[in-house]
């Protein structure tokens, strides 16, 4: 029997009561969103908020400060839930001056948007600051997202400047405490997409992730850039890899110009991270996707959030309607510089643990910018771990202990751990014997060492153990090519067969058949 040996879970405080949820008055949808959320999370009753604003995702600024931000830091000024204290005029914040004030304490210290809020504020050529004109260019603007811009309400007092973004004061904190309104930063996250239903379904697939594992392979798509401007975007998706890799998750790295294909297998992902186009594409518009519960998605493109409620266009609402369960982008350019920092991100959720809300703000470095993050802002991925959540899935018979062992396989061979002693443990784990999962990591190993009838019959009991369909189609594909490439034609004949019969209306059918007929 095997028994993983990283750290068993820590136990998280409950921050339920820090939690105001906000939402719009003017739907019954959007309340419906609020109280499933509030339901679930046990937030009490009084932290939720309706707000009369407008039925669309663009609002203008008047609009939004009426509509949204004046009433959301009157109720939090007026229910004591912030508490704000006259800065000294020596405080080096306060360069001389006397009618500036900070939050002192704060007793809530996220917020959630629900389904229906606006997401992004227009531009106001009609507002003048003084001190803007000194500006960049490029920084002399004033739209903004919503959630960016009520990030900043800890800071509202002190009076900055529209145009341009704030410094984020806890960029790359690495303590989780310390992104807190004291500190400057509310945590502000939404429960949105193209539905009502998956707006709620964010917060159940992550309560699910918490309790039984955050599990599945990680899919990185890079674009192999050698130099120039964009280059920090690649190496921000390469760095995320191999982070995932040290954190024992079973990999996939694409560093080549296009984009992951119509015909590329993206099964049982948990992580995917990936750049550079306009609108969803490859096996996102084709549906060849399957997003485990607590899946992690992000496409770094400058409006990939320009609309959340749109299943088909930009990033942010197609994720989403996939069943990604959290997600972020950007609702107006950005600019690389102002995107999220994606390693320190992925390696505060993953590796330090942070919860989604922790992690988000502690890995941008502006705020009242262009960043919309959409999740549950208490969703911890790795809220079980170890030994602890093994034997959670051993007592109920979970068929999720296969990635359980596939978790302590990957960790072993990013830390050192010899190939053969792995395809040893394979050979001998109970679990293994019925996994396509693991059947899969076994004929990858006998790949590697060589031993090509080995591989073969471990795919070939792979088929037999009820694979996902995305998986059986992978598997098949990499064995008919491989058969092929061995000089093996007739088995790879009749794998090709096997695979398009299964994937008749799969772009690639019509090459498979050809291959099949020897052509």
């Amino acid at each position: 029997m095997l028994a993983p040996i990283w750290e068993a879970a820590a136990q998280f405080a409950d921050e339920a009561d820090s939690v105001l949820v906000v939402y719009n008055a003017r739907m019954e949808e959007s309340r419906e969103v609020a109280e499933h959320y509030a339901k679930r999370r046990r937030v009490p009753e009084a932290n939720l908020l309706g707000l009369r604003m407008a039925r669309l995702e663009t609002v203008s600024r008047s609009e939004y400060r009426a509509q949204v931000e004046e009433p959301t830091l009157e109720h939090l000024v007026k229910n004591g839930l912030f508490t704000f204290e006259k800065l000294d005029p020596s405080h080096a914040l306060a360069k001389g001056r006397s009618d500036l004030e900070r939050v002192s304490s704060a007793k809530i210290r996220y917020l959630v948007l629900c389904y229906g809020t606006p997401l992004r504020i227009k531009a106001d050529p009609g507002i003048k600051e003084e001190g803007a004109e000194g500006a960049p260019e490029v920084m002399r603007r004033n739209e903004a997202a919503v959630d960016s811009e009520l990030a900043a309400l800890p800071l509202k007092r002190m009076q900055p400047l529209l145009s341009g973004l704030i410094p984020n004061p806890v960029c790359l904190a690495t303590n989780s405490f310390k992104v807190h309104p004291t500190n400057g930063v509310l945590i502000v996250t939404r429960l949105d997409g193209p539905s009502k239903e998956i707006a709620k379904g964010l917060v159940d697939k992550g309560i699910e992730a918490e309790e039984n594992g955050f599990w599945g392979r990680a899919y990185f798509d890079a674009r192999g850039l050698k130099e120039g401007p964009y280059k920090p975007g690649d190496d921000m998706i390469l760095r995320s890899s191999n982070g995932s890799r040290v954190a024992g998750f079973e990999c996939v790295v694409d560093d080549q110009e296009p984009v992951f294909g119509d015909g590329f297998w993206m099964d049982d992902a948990a992580i995917y991270l990936g750049w550079y186009r306009t609108h969803v594409c490859g096996p996102f518009a084709t549906g060849q996707v399957n997003f485990m519960p607590g899946a992690i998605a992000y496409h770094l493109h400058s409006f990939s959030a320009a609309t959340v409620r749109n299943a088909k266009q930009h990033w942010v609402g197609p994720l989403l309607d996939l069943g990604a369960t959290a997600t972020f982008g950007y609702v107006w350019e950005p600019y690389l510089g102002g995107t999220v920092v994606l390693p320190k991100f992925m390696e505060r959720i993953i590796t330090r643990r942070f919860n989604f809300g922790e992690a988000a703000y502690s890995s941008i470095g502006s705020l009242s910018w262009m960043t919309t993050f959409v999740g549950d802002p208490l969703y911890r991925p790795n809220a079980r771990m170890g030994n602890e959540l093994h034997g959670h899935l051993m007592a109920k018979g979970d068929q999720r202990l296969e990635w359980s062992v596939l978790r302590f396989v990957d960790l072993q061979l990013a830390f050192g751990g010899k190939p053969e002693a792995m395809i040893e443990l394979l050979e001998k784990e109970p679990v293994a014997a019925k996994s396509a999962v693991l059947q899969e990591k076994l004929g990858e190993l006998r790949f590697a060492a060589g031993d090509f009838d080995a591989f073969v019959a471990a795919y070939e009991k792979a088929l037999k153990q009820a694979p996902s369909r995305l998986q059986k189609g992978r598997l098949l594909e990499t064995l008919a090519t491989r058969l092929e490439e061995a000089g093996r034609r007739d088995e790879a004949k009749g794998v090709y067969g096997r695979l398009a019969e299964a994937f008749s209306d799969h772009p690639k059918a019509a090459g498979w058949r050809k291959r099949q007929a020897g052509r």
